[in-house]
């Protein structure tokens, strides 16, 4: 008898110590209620720009039909997606704070602080768990991942037991060459992007017949237009002016904003990531396109570090795939998580 899925939603409120309302879909089943904090792994997710924490559902479905099927060294206690702040939900609780305080400026390290403060909160707050007693492993795509990288430079550190770093995308060294003008062709991209539409089954319509949305899962892409759409704002005006349509909840602005983040650029992350290799398990998983780190970047962050000689733990390619992995092929990525846990859990049994 298959366990049934349990998704709940969890927030927590802003505070004095951080600013934003924080949102995350807590994914478990009824059989995890048995599995004690220790046992199991609680995984966290974290997604790129533009999308959304249900982004990750299809992927976490499948995974846990994997875990269902008794084929699991490991246990899963539960699966967190937590959102950035100014994307999908978040984004219309937080719009009020981001136009007094972020109006022109949104640093990935807004992520990391908002992902340590939601695991940082009380039993009495957000999901109302106590985060330091589970075993912690993240799991993130594109700024998603590079926020995990981030979360090294944290004076109190998250205690990961791995992360699995899917398509991250950030120059490695300042002045990296090639990558001022792949970050130059997405900024052009979301300033040339349509985001308004009569209605939410004519943006599905539309974006099934687009360059890019139509390489998506279906699956994924009707989550995109349920959660990352949302009404617009001219819908609240009177007659003769009111707009019944939808609009994407991050806005061209702030979605513009966050490309101009020097941790995109800047080479800083580099360090950090060699960190956290020579420190916990770290896993990459590619494409096989190089649409957003050039392969001489890819080349980079899967070797070892030449000074140290740390590296990731395993690295992985998906075939017939480009830079948005999760909303392509989010079974394959499953398994591919699937993997990497039975992996970490064999080598932790042999020890």
């Amino acid at each position: 008898m298959h366990a049934s899925l349990i998704i709940e939603k969890c927030h927590l409120e802003p505070s004095t110590s951080y600013p934003f309302y924080v949102l995350a879909t807590r994914y478990s089943t009824s059989g995890s209620l048995n599995i004690t904090e220790r046992d199991g792994y609680t995984l966290i997710m974290t997604h790129g720009i533009g999308a959304h924490k249900e982004t990750w559902e299809v992927t976490i479905r499948h995974f846990l039909s994997i875990c269902n099927t008794g084929r699991s060294p490991y246990r899963v206690k539960e699966l967190y997606s937590i959102e950035n702040p100014n994307h999908g939900e978040s984004a219309l609780l937080n719009a009020d704070i981001i136009q007094a305080q972020c109006k022109d400026s949104w640093s990935t390290m807004e992520y990391v602080h908002a992902l340590k403060a939601f695991l940082s909160a009380d039993i009495h707050h957000g999901a109302r768990v106590n985060f330091s007693e589970r075993k912690l492993v993240g799991i993130g795509h594109s700024m998603g991942a590079l926020t995990l990288i981030l979360t090294q430079t944290l004076t109190t550190r998250i205690p990961w037991k791995s992360i699995i770093i899917i398509e991250p995308g950030f120059a490695p060294t300042a002045g990296f060459p090639g990558f001022a003008e792949r970050l130059s062709a997405m900024q052009r991209w979301v300033w040339l992007r349509r985001d308004t539409w009569l209605s939410k089954k004519h943006a599905l319509k539309d974006l099934q017949g687009s360059r890019v949305f139509d390489q998506w899962d279906l699956r994924v892409l009707r989550l995109y237009v349920e959660y990352a759409l949302s009404d617009h704002p001219a819908s609240k005006l009177p007659l003769p002016h009111k707009f019944n349509g939808v609009v994407t909840s991050i806005s061209r602005d702030q979605e513009a904003i966050i490309y101009r983040c020097k941790y995109l650029s800047n080479g800083s992350p580099l360090q950090p990531f060699y960190r956290l290799c020579a420190e916990i398990p770290v896993h990459l998983i590619w494409s096989d396109r190089d649409e957003v780190m050039l392969a001489d970047a890819r080349t980079l962050l899967s070797k070892p570090s030449p000074e140290t000689g740390s590296s990731p733990a395993s690295v992985r390619y998906v075939r017939d795939a480009g830079h948005m992995l999760v909303q392509q092929k989010p079974e394959l990525i499953a398994g591919y998580i699937h993997e990497i846990l039975s992996s970490m859990y064999i080598a932790v049994s042999v020890l």
